[in-house]
């Protein structure tokens, strides 16, 4: 992505050349997921590209039943950890109100995504990386 940003200041704060960068760069994601996630590369690419279709609707939260018939988070759950682990996502634990954890509550929270916060321009090109987060 520094690339991307780089070229954006450097060409005048040109679009039409940054799309192009971008394009590429989740091409590669993309790339980068069929080779490296092996068996569970469908699931993972397929979520991968449901991350901007899911946060352009009105409730801004990815539903995994998008993702096919009677899909539910724990057939899936290892996918999304696999976008996380790869550093394309970032899980983002459920809190219901903004106020510091004591020290025995910072351990990490068992898996359950709050909302999946897009840090992504339109259409799925990541600005920096996608938090993953509230699946339903």
């Amino acid at each position: 992505m520094p690339e991307v940003v780089q070229n954006y200041i450097d060409s005048g704060y040109s679009l039409v050349r940054t799309r192009e960068l971008q394009i590429q760069l989740v091409d590669q994601y993309k790339s980068d997921i069929s080779k490296y996630a092996s068996t569970r590369a469908f699931n993972v690419r397929s979520i991968f590209e449901q991350i901007p279709v899911q946060l352009e609707a009105e409730s801004h939260r990815f539903i995994v039943s998008s993702l096919g018939e009677g899909a539910r988070l724990q057939k899936y759950e290892q996918d999304f950890l696999w976008l996380v682990n790869a550093g394309v996502g970032l899980m983002v634990p459920q809190v219901t109100e903004a106020r510091s954890l004591l020290r025995g509550q910072r351990r990490r929270p068992p898996l359950n995504y709050t909302s999946l916060i897009q840090a992504c321009s339109h259409h799925g090109i990541p600005a920096a990386r996608h938090a993953l987060s509230t699946l339903i």
